[in-house]
């Protein structure tokens, strides 16, 4: 068990050079990381236009409608006091070791308007929104790119075995640019020495089944892969696939890539390792 605590800076500079990075998209990570957290900044503001709807399983949630909102000639937004959705710049990609927190930055604050944040699940992946209440009633007016929250990150006591499964995966990011198949090593072997690779998932549901993260990746490995012992992940170039790709959700909530059609072997691009520990978990792509 590892004691749980706040990352430092040396910490998240640390994290954020692990692959995947942290924080990946910033503007100038160099001045974003602070000594107990990193800045996030201002992409896209949409205003409110109807109501939402929330219950306690989700299956009647619905989102309210947004109407996105345009810079100035000069980059500015000023915005009256009321309620705002903002996207970040920024993708943050949490491994199942950390969780995270966001709090508005000071002078936010001292502006009279203030970000209101849920929790960054152990796990979750993606370009992240939050509300932004403007109280002031003379308004406020934000810049594109402007540093406007901060987020802290915290070491769990022992990483959980099942990340965010949640909706909101893979927010705001579209497709990703590598995604990953599992295949026992004899499998990906013989696979690799056809022009087309197919599966009987592709006979049986239409398509072939992928994983979008190194966490979603694993956790499909322990799901099913369990009894495996030499289990290798097929990574995609998704640019260089021919058949369709199409995010779809799983029951478990999550978006998963599946490729509509055989898989085309110039689109392989990598074959990694994939590690387990001594409890025979599997906890590593390499």
């Amino acid at each position: 068990m590892t004691p749980s605590g706040l990352l430092s800076k040396q910490g998240l500079l640390a994290r954020i050079a692990a692959k995947p990075p942290l924080i990946e998209g910033a503007i100038d990570i160099a001045t974003q990381v602070q000594p107990n957290g990193v800045d996030l900044t201002l992409r896209d503001v949409s205003r409110y236009e109807d109501a939402g709807l929330i219950d306690f399983s989700n299956a009647k949630r619905a989102l309210p409608k947004l109407a996105p909102l345009t810079y100035s000639a000069n980059g500015e937004l000023h915005l009256k006091s009321g309620a705002y959705l903002v996207t970040f710049n920024e993708i943050v990609n949490l491994p199942l070791d950390l969780a995270a927190l966001g709090r508005t930055r000071s002078s936010l604050l001292r502006c009279g308007a203030a970000l209101h944040t849920a929790v960054w699940d152990a796990g979750y992946s993606g370009r992240s929104q939050s509300l932004l209440v403007v109280y002031n009633e003379a308004g406020v007016t934000l810049t594109r790119d402007a540093r406007i929250m901060q987020l802290v990150f915290y070491t769990l006591e022992t990483a959980t075995a099942e990340g965010y499964r949640g909706a909101y995966q893979a927010e705001n990011i579209g497709a990703a640019k590598e995604i990953y198949l599992l295949r026992s090593k004899e499998e990906a072997g013989a696979a690799l020495k056809q022009t087309f690779i197919t599966s009987p998932s592709l006979t049986e549901e239409g398509f072939l089944h992928g994983s979008a993260t190194v966490e979603q990746c694993l956790a499909v490995a322990n799901r099913k892969y369990a009894k495996v012992k030499e289990l290798v992940a097929m990574v995609v170039e998704t640019s260089k696939l021919t058949s369709k790709l199409q995010y779809d959700k799983a029951k478990d909530g999550q978006l998963y890539p599946h490729i509509y059609g055989p898989l085309n072997r110039e689109a392989v691009v990598e074959v990694r390792d994939v590690r387990q520990d001594g409890s025979g978990k599997f906890v590593a792509i390499v």
